[in-house]
């Protein structure tokens, strides 16, 4: 019995280096602020409210884009490792500064991401009664 080399998903690879150098460019973009887009006033929930929800969404993208199978781990670890790497890097960025409470809210949304997966898989892959 041969064994088949497994498919390479094209679309899911492009969408994780597509969200990958997005998160990137985003977080080291000089001065760059939604409140001011959306034409908002800056207050500090604000700001942790877009850093949580950005990180909330796109570690949710990223476990269903993944299905967190044996990359699982490493998924985990590089979400916990990038936002403090990104944080860091905006220290040699004009217009932008190292924040505590971003770097909060940004691992804020990445543990209710893992929360809610974890509670989306144990409900889907919760396993059926049988009768015997």
């Amino acid at each position: 019995m041969k064994h088949r080399k497994p498919e390479i998903n094209y679309l899911k690879i492009s969408l994780l280096i597509f969200s990958t150098v997005a998160t990137i460019l985003l977080t080291n973009f000089p001065d760059f602020h939604p409140e001011k887009i959306l034409g908002w006033t800056y207050s500090l929930s604000t700001d942790m409210l877009f850093h949580g929800s950005y990180y909330f969404f796109i570690s949710l993208f990223l476990f269903f884009l993944v299905a967190i199978n044996r990359a699982g781990i490493l998924l985990k670890s590089v979400l916990l490792v990038m936002p403090a790497v990104l944080e860091g890097t905006q220290y040699f960025v004009h217009g932008r500064t190292i924040s505590l409470t971003d770097l909060i809210a940004n691992y804020i949304g990445i543990g209710l991401a893992i929360l809610i997966w974890i509670v989306y898989r144990r409900l889907t892959f919760a396993k059926k009664p049988t009768l015997y």
